[in-house]
Parts: structure tokens; sequence; C-alpha cells
């Protein structure tokens, strides 16, 4: 059990569900998915820098470049807008 535990926490799935918790339609906000942990506080100033006063950004940690791309690729684009992720 443990170790199916501890795949499905490696799992990209994982990191798509933590943008779901924190998505909100309609809001202004631009999210982000960044490799480690160090990272958000790296880019969050600069994305921050070019938003309008009243955009915010959030950005979540996948882990690593491969599950970047994995959340990227699975990403339901008919949903979610291109341009705010």
């Amino acid at each position: 059990m443990l170790e199916i535990l501890a795949e499905a926490r490696e799992s990209s799935n994982v990191v798509y569900n933590d943008f779901l918790l924190f998505y909100k339609a309609g809001q202004q906000t631009v999210y982000g998915f960044v490799e480690g942990k160090d990272d958000p506080s790296f880019y969050q100033g600069f994305i921050e820098a070019i938003l309008p006063d009243d955009w915010s950004c959030k950005l979540i940690q996948a882990g690593n470049k491969k599950k970047v791309l994995e959340v990227y690729s699975q990403m339901d684009w008919s949903r979610f807008p291109r341009n705010a992720i």
C-alpha cells in the first residue's frame, strides 16, 4: 500500500489536482507550473511585475521538468484559458 501511495504522489495527476483546488473560473489570476521548491519565489516577482495591478499569480510546484510538461500536455484546453495558465 505504501508503494502505491508513493507512486501516486510522484504522479503529475497530483499536481493537476492541486491546480484544480486553486483554479477559479473568471478570477483575474494567472496560474503557472514550476519545477522546484525555490522556483515559485523566484518567478513570482517577474510575473507580477508585468501583470495589471488587479491580477494575481499562483505558481504550483510540480517537482521536475518532466512533470511540468506532463501537466501541460494533459490540460483540458477547452476548459481552461491558455493565456491564463
